[in-house]
This record gives structure tokens, C-alpha cells and sequence, in this order.
């Protein structure tokens, strides 16, 4: 059946100008949406867990590299970019977004103010844990690891462990060295 399910999402891409590549695994009720020209594009042997959604909204392009897990109920939704690099974990029901909307104004209905986005680049072989949020404009280095539960409003950089509300580096990474961690 999950030949049937990547054969598919492989057809319904094509047509939106996004791309599925071989051996992927697509579970049950997972959802791609894209917009013609702002495509979902994953790579060779990506794994998307059961009611996982990549989605992009009116401008955004979403890409998973080769060997990526996208871990059930987990939401991708760009309207900038989002590039998941290959071999990277991104835990069950984590949220990346890279949008937000505005509220300068009180008077108008959230849905209806202008959207701030800014893209997001998770590096190779990232872990990130189960009910992790990544905003938009963050940078995670290759081979860092974010801690379950953990928001991550600012840049983690390779090789180092986040975790907390808002996430924290606490050790590894290039500011390990000097003076035990950056805030994130």
C-alpha cells in the first residue's frame, strides 16, 4: 500500500512542479499541498510518519533531502523556505514554520494582517525531538540535537544540544569552547 500512497503523492508533485524520489515511505493520512510554482520537494528515500503535513502557503517552497525522517503529525509550513537536510530526524508532532503573522493593528482580524516570514535551514543529520518548534529565520547546524518540547527562536550551530522554552544551547557547537553556550 505505501507503493500506492508514494506513487501517488509522486503524480499529484509533478503537477505542482514539487518532486518525490525513490524509495520514499509515506504513511497513512499524510498530506502534501503546494501551490503550482512554490513546490514540495523530497528527496530519495525520505520517510513521512503517519498524518505528517508539508504544506506551502501563498509563496513558500518546502525541501526534504535525501534520508530525511519526518516523524508522524509533524507540521512543515513554509512561506519563505524550509530546507531539511539530508539524514535529519524531525520528531513527532514537532511544528517548523517559517511565517508569522503581524498585529500592528487590533482592529483587523489576525488572518487578515501582513505575514513576517523568513527562511529556516535544519543542517544534516539534525535530531530534532518530539513537540519541537522551530520559528521562522532560524539556522540549526548539522549534527545538532533539540531536546522534546524545546522552541527554538534563534540559530543552534553544528554539533550543538538545545533544549527549554526558549531553547538554550547547553553544550557542543563552536561557542562551547568559549564561555559554555550561547543563549538560542
Amino acid at each position: 500500500m505505501n507503493r500506492c500512497r508514494a506513487i501517488v503523492w509522486r503524480l499529484i508533485l509533478a503537477l505542482r512542479g514539487g518532486r518525490m524520489g525513490r524509495r520514499c515511505v509515506v504513511e497513512r493520512k499524510v498530506c502534501l499541498a503546494s501551490r503550482p510554482g512554490h513546490p514540495v520537494i523530497v528527496g530519495d528515500g525520505v520517510r513521512l510518519g503517519r498524518g505528517a503535513i508539508l504544506s506551502t502557503a501563498r509563496t513558500g517552497r518546502v525541501v526534504v533531502e535525501d534520508g530525511a525522517t519526518i516523524g508522524a503529525g509533524a507540521v512543515v509550513t513554509s512561506d519563505a523556505e524550509i530546507r531539511i537536510g539530508a539524514g535529519s530526524v524531525v520528531g513527532p508532532h514537532a511544528d517548523v514554520v517559517d511565517f508569522n503573522h503581524t498585529f500592528d493593528r487590533l482592529d483587523v482580524l489576525v488572518e487578515h494582517q501582513p505575514i513576517d516570514a523568513a527562511p529556516i535551514r535544519i543542517g544534516r543529520n539534525v535530531r530534532l525531538g518530539a513537540g519541537v518548534k522551530v520559528l521562522h529565520g532560524v539556522t540549526i547546524g548539522d549534527g545538532a540535537r533539540v531536546a522534546d518540547g524545546a522552541v527554538v527562536t534563534r540559530d543552534v550551530p553544528a554539533g550543538g544540544e538545545a533544549s527549554g522554552v526558549p531553547a538554550r544551547v547547553r553544550n557542543g557547537g563552536p561557542c562551547a569552547s568559549v564561555g559554555g553556550g550561547k543563549r538560542v
